[in-house]
């Protein structure tokens, strides 16, 4: 692999003391890896990004020791020892950064470290942007003869109570349509279908963001635009949401569609009038405001549940939400709608 720009970087500035006061859902959102320590080193908090990236379970590292337990690799003078300093030194700076190489049974990440205090003297945070991958752990950096913890080591006992793990032990649930359709009867407001889309994609953005991280060494908004929506499409169809296809002919109307074909959200409603993939939609809007560093707005034009042949989506820039909510009203079709938003440009 070649060296790329940091995949996941480290912020310009965030004061430490603004980490301390958000929220586990706003540190889960936030591009890069942070793991809140206590004095003696033990895990307080850790954050969905770090938890993706070393495929570790939050709910299993919190409470555990970080540099004995969980990541031994990091039990050195270059790392532990920096952060032992900053401890020991109220006086000292506010934070210390610097490059390290973290090995994992599967492969080995070169980071970038920030350790910065927090406004509470019990709490520091260690912050990681990641910069490059590599399939073998390097054995030359520090730490090396200590891979870090694998999750079935904190964990032995999971497949007996009924836990499924991926490939990157990530937890799976296997939901069947009945389950589906209860959730379309508890769902009968579009907005709140879409918000709960919205939450998951933001969510499925960072597993993204890793697996274009892990498989190009390099950001999703860094791969071609075609390696980045195939990545999209097959989440969802591996996922069994069904199988989704982007049709970009209208991007130069600032539009863009997705088909969605045997949707499970569309026949598990059964005949409705209304459009019933809104968690799909919420899903789309989510990943593309992700990928555009900006606010992006989805509608459902069309759904199998109201007797289309499949599910359309339309998708445009977030200050273009009314210009296309008046073109979908107006008319049924993709093509119909750039027409009308070519037409106000």
């Amino acid at each position: 692999m070649s060296t790329s720009v940091a995949s996941v970087p480290l912020p310009s500035s965030s004061p430490a003391g603004d980490l301390h006061d958000r929220p586990d859902a706003e540190l889960d959102l936030l591009p890069y890896g942070v793991i809140c320590l206590d004095p003696e080193g033990t895990i307080v908090r850790y954050n969905r990004v770090e938890a993706r990236f070393a495929r570790l379970d939050r709910a299993l590292v919190l409470g555990k020791p970080f540099f004995g337990v969980v990541a031994p690799c990091t039990a050195t003078p270059e790392f532990e020892g920096r952060f032992r300093a900053l401890v020991g030194d109220p006086n000292g700076p506010s934070k210390v950064t610097f490059p390290y190489v973290f090995n994992f049974r599967f492969g080995a990440q070169e980071v970038d470290v920030e350790i910065r205090r927090s406004r509470s003297p019990r709490h520091f945070y260690v912050c990681v942007g990641r910069r490059k991958f590599r399939a073998n752990a390097v054995r030359s950096a520090p730490g090396a003869e200590r891979p870090g913890i694998a999750l079935a080591e904190l964990a032995p006992e999971e497949r007996r109570l009924g836990i499924v793990r991926d490939q990157v032990e990530r937890r799976n649930v296997v939901v069947d349509a009945p389950f589906f359709e209860a959730l379309q009867t508890a769902l009968r407001e579009p907005a709140r279908a879409e918000e709960i889309g919205l939450a998951w994609g933001r969510r499925v953005a960072i597993d993204l963001e890793t697996e274009a991280a892990e498989s190009f060494d390099g950001a999703l908004r860094e791969l071609p635009i075609v390696t980045v929506l195939e990545l999209v499409t097959r989440y969802v169809r591996t996922h069994g949401w069904g199988h989704l296809v982007v049709e970009l002919d209208h991007a130069p109307a600032g539009l863009i569609g997705f088909h969605l074909e045997r949707s499970i959200l569309a026949e598990a409603a059964g005949a409705s009038a209304a459009p019933r993939c809104g968690i799909v939609a919420g899903f789309l809007r989510a990943v593309l405001s992700h990928l555009a560093q900006r606010a992006m707005t989805v509608r459902e034009i069309r759904c199998s549940a109201a007797g289309h042949e499949g599910c359309v989506f339309a998708a445009t820039g977030g200050a273009r939400t009314e210009e296309l909510d008046r073109a979908a009203a107006q008319a049924g079709d993709l093509r119909s709608i750039a027409q009308a938003l070519s037409r106000k440009e």
